[in-house]
């Protein structure tokens, strides 16, 4: 019964010409549709400057569970003339399963194995994509079959992507 006694004042302040129904100005939904495009290019910059950074630490512990791995291998693998670490002659698969951690051998934002042997004993000089297995004789030639010269030491090389440097990682037994 009281929906039914409707005043005029209530019918006309609700019409629809009238300035309180109108919504939003053009110009304000410009100004918020700018503020929301900077918040968003500010939010974007700051997550791109902090990828970067984020992959590095990645690469970082890649390399250190693949240090760890060698050493182990080292310790478990004793060859006629002693411990070794593996040759060159293992390849790269053989050596992705000494590693044995698919996710520690893909460097970041790759989708394949990244670890690669070194063809020589120059300091290598890697890609942000790759993480650099070097084996040393002890006299500090490639080691490129254990069972003729044990592979007394190595070295792993990857680059950072912030600084571009080359990190390098050292075997624990520096024979």
């Amino acid at each position: 019964m009281w929906g039914l006694c409707i005043s005029n004042s209530f019918v006309a302040d609700y019409h629809i010409g009238n300035k309180s129904n109108r919504g939003f100005t053009v110009i304000e939904l410009i100004i918020v549709i700018a503020v929301l495009g900077i918040l968003g290019s500010i939010s974007y910059m700051s997550l791109n400057s902090t990828l970067p950074s984020s992959r590095d630490s990645n690469r970082d512990l890649d390399t250190s569970t693949i240090a760890d791995k060698l050493e182990l291998y080292y310790e478990t693998t004793p060859v006629a003339n002693g411990s070794t670490y593996p040759a060159t002659s293992v390849g790269v698969s053989g050596l992705a399963t000494i590693v044995d951690s698919q996710d520690s051998t893909v460097a970041p934002g790759q989708e394949a194995n990244s670890l690669i042997l070194a063809t020589s004993n120059a300091t290598q000089s890697p890609t942000t994509s790759q993480y650099i297995y070097q084996p040393l004789t002890r006299t500090g030639s490639l080691c490129t079959n254990a069972t003729t010269a044990l592979c007394a030491r190595y070295v792993l090389y990857y680059r950072q992507e912030v600084t571009g440097s080359v990190n390098v990682i050292n075997s624990l037994r520096q024979q």
